[in-house]
């Protein structure tokens, strides 16, 4: 996306990533999609899972549906596929979750010549815990839930879910005109500005 490469050229990186993240959402079913939603025994939902690619500072680059109840590692290969035609063959490494561990999901990357890295948790901690890499994601994925039309699945069709959430990603992909930072969604005024800070300060380690 045009967008995108704009966003990391200004901020000093390389147009094309070469390291990305993975990372997954369930969204609450509505009458026009329950035909194609499943129940999220983890999250308690019935609905629809969106598998999402971002780079690492948290541009969107690729993204798969799925109903709720299938596994994250069983959409690697497509979700690889994709972030491959999207970054021109750039990515070379995903960070992901405990939920994308074994050898079916490493060998689905690696057929698209990615590298899986799991960050774990080291130990037991209680409360928010901010893990490297881990946090871009989620955070990506906070945007989009401030986007009304993202909130549940309204979509009848796979298709059309897959298009509104490409909008809201060129929507959070826009650069602010000081730093050149993707804006928070519909974020405005000093909370925003608050968390462009916050951002710029912790994703200086996570360059790639």
């Amino acid at each position: 996306m045009v967008v995108r490469k704009l966003v990391r050229t200004k901020a000093r990186r390389d147009p094309q990533p070469s390291a990305a993240r993975y990372d997954s959402r369930t969204l609450r079913s509505t009458p026009e999609s329950g035909e194609r939603a499943g129940y999220d025994g983890q999250q308690k939902t019935n609905g629809s899972k969106l598998h999402l690619s971002t780079d690492t500072p948290g541009n969107p680059l690729a993204l798969e549906v799925s109903p709720a109840d299938e596994q994250d590692r069983a959409h690697i290969d497509e979700l690889s596929e994709t972030t491959e035609i999207a970054t021109e063959n750039s990515v070379e490494k995903v960070f992901v979750d405990q939920g994308y561990t074994g050898e079916r999901a490493a060998e689905a990357a690696e057929k698209h010549g990615i590298e899986l890295e799991v960050v774990k948790v080291e130990g037991v901690k209680g409360g928010f815990v901010l893990l490297p890499r881990r946090w871009v994601n989620e955070r990506t994925n906070a945007w989009a839930a401030r986007f009304r039309r993202l909130s549940r699945d309204f979509e009848r069709l796979e298709e059309d879910r897959v298009t509104s959430g490409s909008g809201a990603a060129t929507f959070c992909e826009t650069p602010q005109p000081d730093t050149g930072a993707p804006l928070p969604g519909p974020l405005n005024g000093d909370r925003a500005h608050r968390l462009d800070a916050h951002r710029q300060s912790t994703i200086s380690s996570t360059r790639g």
